[in-house]
């Protein structure tokens, strides 16, 4: 089993990554549906929907280099020029039109995301990317050390993290919604994990040091979706600078 982190006890941490921002903007608890209460949800309405993912990212798909920090790189999925969403018109009535409609309710249909019959925040619409993936994988150029030569995947040493809706809508919406945070060692991910993702939340890192730390390692990251379509992201570094640690704990400072 995958291990999740309910999005409630990480909250504080989350709230600078785009994707995630529930903002405080006031409304009283009698605004708030019966059957979506969570209490960190702060808003000045609640739109009711059929749906619980607003709008899906379904622009081209890139990887991108955004942060490297307290060992781990975050990875950014899309294309930060792109504006190709699509979107559940219940919540941005404005945006309908016969090619959104019909590919909002493909998506949500092929998600499971179906008769939710509650409501989602204004101030922050769930969002997810419309792409899953089946694979991922790291290796590098170099010997990393003597169980993996150069070229070898380095996933049973790697960790990769991120946030998803797909536990709550997989469940039938049970308990008080929002995204949940998933940490796994790579070389355990299934075929069916990297889905309903946030944008912005997928991070990796190393779990054990190279054995020679003057050697510099260009490191690939591989994402397979599920149409066979392979996404790469390299970057190079020796010793401290490569992205080594845990993602174990908190993600977010």
């Amino acid at each position: 089993m995958k291990r999740s982190i309910d999005l409630r006890k990480c909250a504080k941490g989350a709230l600078g990554v785009a994707g995630l921002l529930l903002l405080a903007v006031g409304c009283s608890d009698s605004d708030k549906p019966t059957n979506n209460e969570d209490p960190i949800i702060y808003c000045d309405r609640w739109i009711p929907t059929t749906h619980y993912v607003a709008r899906y990212y379904d622009g081209p798909l890139s990887l991108f280099l955004n942060e490297f920090s307290r060992g781990h790189v975050l990875v950014v999925v899309g294309d930060r020029e792109s504006d190709d969403y699509i979107y559940n018109t219940e919540v941005y009535p404005d945006r309908s039109s016969a090619d959104n409609d019909a590919r909002y309710e493909e998506l949500a249909n092929y998600y499971g995301d179906v008769n939710f019959e509650a409501g989602v925040p204004e101030a922050a619409p769930p969002v997810a990317l419309a792409t899953s993936f089946r694979e991922i994988h790291l290796v590098s150029d170099c010997d990393y050390d003597a169980d993996h030569p150069a070229g070898t995947p380095l996933d049973d040493i790697a960790e990769v993290g991120w946030w998803s809706y797909a536990e709550y809508i997989d469940s039938g919406y049970e308990g008080t919604g929002g995204a949940m945070k998933y940490i796994e060692r790579m070389d355990r991910i299934e075929s069916n994990d990297l889905r309903l993702i946030v944008p912005g939340t997928l991070r990796f890192c190393l779990t054990r040091p190279q054995d020679d730390p003057e050697v510099v390692h260009t490191l690939t990251l591989r994402l397979v979706d599920t149409e066979g379509e392979t996404l790469e992201l390299t970057y190079s570094g020796a010793g401290e600078e490569l992205p080594l640690g845990s993602l174990s704990g908190d993600l977010w400072p």
